[in-house]
């Protein structure tokens, strides 16, 4: 199967490769190498998104399956760096909701407690 993969790439015989990607059962896409899938992912990107995505797909389950994700010892409460943009955002919202408020509150010279006057 991987051979014929590598021989449409060389020749680029993408529709020839996308109606044989397609059907394959997705487990047997899986199964293949990344090396070939990846290039085969590459050429049909173009012309068949839709069986580049499935190749893609599939090198993605791959790596989770065996375990080679660099995310895996990452938790998500501790380490994710999305969170803490959340948090950031959140923060930046109240402060904004609160600069609003403030600036609905009249004021004017005489409100100021902190006015310049000399003390005799």
């Amino acid at each position: 199967m991987s051979g014929f993969i590598d021989i449409c790439v060389k020749t680029k015989e993408w529709d020839k490769l996308a109606d044989h990607i397609s059907s394959i059962d997705h487990e047997q896409l899986e199964e293949l190498s990344h090396y070939t899938t990846e290039r085969a992912a590459i050429g049909l990107a173009k012309k068949h998104n839709m069986i580049a995505a499935q190749i893609y797909s599939a090198l993605g389950m791959r790596i989770l399956k065996k375990g080679k994700s660099k995310l895996r010892n990452i938790s998500c409460q501790e380490d994710c760096r999305y969170l803490d943009h959340e948090e950031y955002q959140q923060e930046t919202r109240k402060q904004k909701e609160l600069n609003a408020i403030l600036a609905e509150v009249p004021h004017s010279q005489n409100d100021d407690i902190f006015i310049n006057e000399k003390v005799y």
